[in-house]
């Protein structure tokens, strides 16, 4: 019995001993089956791609050469993000080919690359230029004329000016209506919106992008109740903002009893104010009184259209006008223009220009009174920009000498510099023997070269015009040294450039109006407006 109570006892030991074995064996093999799908992953190689150039400025409607991307591997996809510009297109293997359909604004692309031995990751700067042109449009039997354009982010441009018929079929309501005018990036025409009320004129006089790139902000001067508003004056201001569709946001108008106002351009702060220059006479605005018989001011507004303050200045008996207003990159306003008094020093010629230096606050901080001491001698204060420095840059035309300058012609355009404290620097003229020259736009490039737009007779540094009068384009460095200039008219006619703004990719857009057929277009109305980018020096 004992025999067998030992005999069972061994045969248990074992069978568990069988069976824990059997379980450590399951679990050791699934430990490390679980062990080894947990720390095995793939490998990713990290593959280096790149492009003959970090950035590429194509043109319009110009089949690209195939932009090939160097790197070592098979490809197996590529993408590109944001999209490229229409009709280009980037293949598997990275490479960028087509012809661009419309112009575009320097974007950078970040291009992603996988191969069969990894993945890479570059980026590319490209910007489409607009491809040559010149628009000539009018209507038949009366005056058409461009005055201002501006440039939106999506490189859309917007003219404003005025016309005294149906411009674009649109329908004309008094006698004159302020136009505005949108091209897209192809330069296609989109939309012509008139503005004016039953009666009298109105007229636009600058245009500026917002800075959210929803659209723009035009402003001008009428002699009509507009919008809504009713005209105050003998001739009120006018501000008002259009969407990129052309439709309008806001629209405000601003006068005196027995006043005319005119406004004459318009500039925003970094914080989207605006402030819009102009002059008056017959009475004060917004509370001012009138010291001389026309005195310039200036108004700001909130990027809404709410009115936030208004400051004017004049000389008693005399006339002073605003040209131009400038904000700097540091929320500086700066006025530029001419006047008959005696406004910062004594004057002894007919008209002396005038810089003038506000605060985003509307508080005088300094002014300056320059020109000829010749009696009977004119200085006119155009379009101000910075340099490098931040120095202002001021163009102007005069008929007198002064600062060591000699006046070649009839006028001549000139180039001054000042400190951002008031102090001078140096001025340059422009002219030719017998020659009168009008100025009347500036821009500048990346490099801070400058161009001028404006109205020439005879010829201009050894080119001489089509017709009696020839719009042109002159090219400085930010020293008023000259580089080069190119004229466009049409034979025994005047031709007026009356702006000019300078795109991220250094190409230039010129405004005017013509009384001639330029380019191979033929004149439709007394005077007919046009748009450029063919004027480039």
């Amino acid at each position: 019995m004992k025999i067998l109570l030992l005999l069972l006892l061994l045969i248990t030991c074992n069978l568990t001993v069988e069976r824990n074995s059997l379980l450590d064996l399951l679990t050791l093999t699934r430990s490390t089956k679980m062990s080894s799908t947990d720390t095995s992953t793939p490998t990713t190689n990290e593959v280096t791609i790149s492009y003959p150039n970090s950035s590429y400025t194509l043109t319009q409607n110009d089949a690209i050469s195939t932009i090939t991307a160097t790197y070592v591997g098979t490809a197996t996809g590529c993408t590109i993000s944001p999209s490229l510009p229409s009709g280009l297109s980037i293949s598997t293997s990275c490479e960028i080919s087509g012809t661009p359909g419309a112009g575009s604004p320097k974007t950078t692309y970040t291009v992603n690359l996988t191969t069969l031995e990894g993945t890479g990751q570059t980026t590319l700067i490209v910007g489409v230029r607009q491809s040559a042109f010149l628009i000539q449009k009018g209507v038949a039997g009366v005056n058409s004329r461009a005055d201002k354009l501006a440039i939106a982010p999506d490189t859309s441009k917007l003219i404003c000016g005025e016309s005294a018929g149906s411009l674009d079929g649109e329908t004309l309501t008094g006698t004159e209506a302020a136009f505005f005018s949108l091209f897209n990036p192809g330069g296609t025409r989109e939309w012509t919106k008139l503005l004016n009320g039953s009666t009298g004129s109105t007229n636009c006089t600058d245009v500026i992008a917002a800075k959210d790139g929803s659209g723009f902000y035009g402003v001008g001067h009428t002699t009509s109740s507009l919008g809504g508003n009713t005209l105050i004056g003998n001739r009120d201001i006018f501000l008002g903002r259009l969407d990129s569709s052309g439709n309008g946001t806001f629209l405000k108008t601003k006068g005196a009893a027995g006043a005319t106002a005119y406004a004459t351009g318009m500039d925003s702060d970094s914080s989207g104010n605006l402030y819009i220059g102009g002059y008056v006479n017959g009475a004060g605005l917004d509370g001012n009184t009138l010291t001389g018989s026309s005195d310039i001011f200036v108004i700001k507004y909130d990027s809404n259209g709410n009115w936030l303050g208004t400051v004017q200045k004049g000389v008693a008996g005399n006339v002073s006008y605003n040209y131009r207003i400038y904000v700097s990159s540091t929320d500086h306003i700066y006025i530029s223009g001419s006047t008959q008094g005696s406004l910062f020093r004594t004057i002894s010629s007919t008209y002396d220009c005038i810089l003038i230096k506000l605060d985003t606050s509307l508080n005088f901080l300094w002014g300056i009174q320059y020109g000829s001491t010749d009696a009977g001698k004119i200085c006119q204060g155009y379009n101000i920009v910075e340099d490098a420095s931040g120095n202002l840059i001021v163009l102007g035309y005069t008929g007198g000498n002064f600062d060591g300058n000699t006046v070649t012609g009839s006028y001549d355009g000139f180039i001054t510099k000042y400190t951002t404290a008031g102090s001078h620097i140096s001025t340059k003229f422009f002219g030719s023997a017998g020659s009168t020259i009008y100025t009347y736009g500036m821009d500048k490039d990346s490099s801070h070269n400058i161009y001028v737009s404006g109205f020439v007779t005879s010829s201009l540094d050894g080119i001489s015009v089509t017709g009696t009068g020839d719009a042109f384009v002159r090219m400085m460095d930010a020293d008023g040294n000259f580089i080069r200039s190119k004229l466009i008219g049409s034979a025994g006619k005047n031709t007026y450039g009356n702006a000019i703004v300078v795109d991220e990719l250094d190409d230039i857009y010129q405004v005017g109006h013509t009384y001639g057929s330029l380019d191979g277009n033929t004149l439709t109305g007394n005077i007919d407006y046009f748009f450029t980018n063919k004027n480039k020096p």
